[in-house]
């Protein structure tokens, strides 16, 4: 898969880059999710009032860009329809990134014999309107991608609950020695401020375990479902856990 990179000087083509590397990567990952799952696969289609964030850019998947005001069932018809051939969603603001969050735990309810995942990731956008017109070259958006796979339910274990003070650095270490310990971490998560200090540290760890070993590649996913201990107390609980690309897939991947 190649992406055309449009020249902005120095210092952003050096983070397009890496923001190839990290894109490519999950990219190959759902790809080879998607292919165990052909016999199954569901025709996609265009969702209109969600565009393209960068129609020109080269990809094997639809990628929509998300407002704060987006239609949430909408979101959630695209996910289902499109899940099993993957799709991504591109967002900026609180707002936005938890409606994302919202629309795959609530798509997930359609599905019964996998769960749909989350891989989020941070890319450098070109600036525009408001954000250009304040002297911004660049912008920081959360790009998610989504997949199916299959996997049991998690161990039991007490759930990490995530604050509005919580420090993201500890959050992810704690996350990664969760899953070291019991092969899969629960957090709880309620309102947008929470959402995205998960999200932050889901990003976090990623890096962490791309730092720790560059030679096999890791992606830390994650599920999100609805839960509630009674009347008004909906909350979020997000499933993290490790996935392994097979190096015969990630090489096949690669080749297209």
């Amino acid at each position: 898969m190649r992406f055309a990179m449009v020249a902005m000087g120095r210092r952003a083509a050096a983070m397009a880059a890496i923001a190839f590397c990290v894109i490519a990567h999950v990219d190959q990952l759902f790809t080879s999710m998607a292919r165990s799952r052909s016999s199954r696969s569901r025709s996609a289609r265009q969702a209109q009032m969600l565009p393209a964030l960068q129609p020109r850019e080269e990809k094997t998947r639809n990628i929509y860009r998300l407002k704060s005001d987006s239609d949430l069932q909408e979101l959630v018809e695209v996910m289902v329809s499109e899940a099993s051939v993957g799709l991504g969603t591109d967002s900026l603001g609180l707002r936005a990134a938890n409606l994302a969050v919202k629309a795959c735990a609530t798509a997930g309810k359609r599905f019964e014999r996998e769960i749909l995942v989350m891989a989020p990731q941070w890319i450098s956008k070109t600036a525009h309107g408001r954000a250009l017109d304040e002297g911004e070259m660049e912008i920081k958006a959360l790009r998610i991608f989504y997949g199916l796979t299959e996997r049991d339910d998690p161990p039991q274990q007490k759930p990490l609950l995530v604050g509005r003070t919580t420090n993201i650095g500890q959050l992810a270490g704690a996350l990664l020695r969760r899953i070291q310990e019991l092969d899969e971490a629960v957090l709880h998560v309620a309102g947008a401020e929470r959402t995205m200090a998960a999200l932050k540290a889901v990003i976090t760890a990623q890096r962490l375990l791309e730092a720790e070993d560059i030679e096999t590649k890791k992606q830390l996913l994650v599920s999100p479902s609805w839960r509630s201990d009674g009347p008004r107390t909906a909350y979020l609980r997000l499933r993290c856990f490790i996935a392994l690309q097979d190096a015969e897939e990630s090489s096949a991947s690669s080749d297209e």
